[in-house]
């Protein structure tokens, strides 16, 4: 689609994870970034890149949640920009630390403690249309410079059960080693390391 849109465009193509050293150094040449994966350590190594390397970015998905009983209780879309020293995922307690070293397991210990990697999950293709598709307006409003000033970024959640859409203002920690300005990653570039894993 992008080179229908222009022929003369570069598409790179890295089927690859994230988090890897390899691939996390590309992401800090880059104008901007959109989050849409599932892994812990993703979110991690965004939030870094946005805040270390001032790209700003938009961390986007979907949930659908099912009570003891599996009746469905919630079903939702978030788009939510993130911007160097505004929206961290840190500081909105987006990133967990539990669900990090869960992560660095393998499947099989991931089995043996019953993490439940085999879990079957719905699809949410059509719900991911939604922050995706808010995702990308963004993007334009900020490439247009149309963007509104930055003390009005605004998180948008989308409930599917409820027809509602809300507005939620991110948290900022005054001393967030992310985002703040005097903590230990905003503005450092290659001064740091990126929270990547080997690879």
């Amino acid at each position: 689609m992008i080179l229908e849109a222009n022929p003369d465009a570069h598409v790179q193509i890295i089927a690859d994870d994230v988090a890897k050293e390899s691939v996390s150094a590309d992401l800090s040449i880059n104008d901007y970034l959109f989050l849409a994966a599932d892994s812990m350590r993703a979110r991690l190594v965004f939030n870094a890149v946005v805040h270390q390397y001032l790209i700003p970015g938009a961390q986007l998905g979907s949930k659908i949640r099912s009570d003891s009983s599996g009746a469905i209780i919630d079903v939702m879309s978030a788009n939510r920009p993130v911007r160097p020293g505004l929206g961290c995922l840190w500081c909105n307690q987006l990133i967990d630390a539990t669900a990090l070293a869960t992560e660095a397991k393998s499947d099989s210990e991931r089995k043996a403690q019953a993490y439940g990697v085999e879990e079957q999950n719905p699809s949410v293709i059509a719900l991911n249309g939604v922050s995706a598709a808010h995702a990308v307006n963004d993007f334009m409003l900020d490439y247009l410079d149309l963007w509104p000033e930055p003390d009005m970024l605004r998180y948008e959640h989308f409930n599917f059960l409820r027809r509602t859409r809300t507005l939620v203002e991110p948290r900022k920690a005054a001393d967030c080693s992310e985002c703040s300005r005097t903590g230990q990653r905003y503005a450092r570039a290659d001064s740091v390391t990126l929270p990547w894993i080997e690879g």
